[in-house]
């Protein structure tokens, strides 16, 4: 009988536990909703009970999309890797350009660690734009928020501690690019 109670003490203090994380996570995702929400979003997102509000939006699981893009004119482009291409839980989408003056690929992943790697074609401004999927609901984008962990450049690390991307507002790293210039970037990503 004692064995029981002690099982019942310790799952309720484990229970009390996640539902105090969870309670944190919801007041975070109301704040940033209320301090960040453009006045256009749906009215749902505006107005509606802060905790379903909430609720929806993080119960939204979205890939991290990572953009690599070489900007100047249509000849410029990026070699991926056949490393980056082959990961598991990975998908590259179709070669993209981008109003005529940049070529790259959009890069979703929902692996934990994503490693994109490849080299510059032509010389021009390589951009890497690390944010969540463009989610919409009624045609207005909904803010799936990510949290980024780590994003190691060239063997350097680029971020000073945890930060929160969504689809609006993302991480980018943008240099100049070199004709031939072999580049690397690991994404280090959780669910917010």
């Amino acid at each position: 009988m004692n064995d029981e109670i002690q099982e019942l003490m310790a799952e309720n203090e484990r229970l009390s536990e996640e539902i105090k994380r969870t309670r944190e996570k919801l007041d975070l995702a109301e704040k940033y909703i209320r301090d960040n929400v453009d006045s256009k979003a749906p009215d749902y997102i505006r107005f509606g009970n802060p905790f379903i509000r909430s609720l929806e939006i993080f119960s939204l699981k979205s890939p991290v999309r990572i953009d690599v893009f070489n900007k100047k004119e249509k000849s410029n482009n990026i070699k991926l890797s056949e490393d980056t291409i082959k990961q598991s839980d990975v998908r590259v989408e179709a070669k993209t350009i981008l109003n005529g003056t940049a070529s790259g690929f959009y890069i979703n992943a929902e692996c934990p660690v994503v490693k994109v790697s490849g080299r510059c074609v032509e010389d021009g401004e390589l951009s890497i734009i690390i944010r969540g999927r463009d989610y919409r609901l009624d045609g207005d984008r909904l803010p799936c928020l990510l949290r980024l962990k780590s994003v190691i450049w060239n063997g350097t690390e680029m971020l000073k501690g945890d930060q929160i991307i969504w689809h609006d507002e993302p991480y980018s790293i943008r240099r100049n690019a070199v004709d031939g210039e072999e580049f690397s970037v690991e994404i280090t990503w959780e669910h917010f």
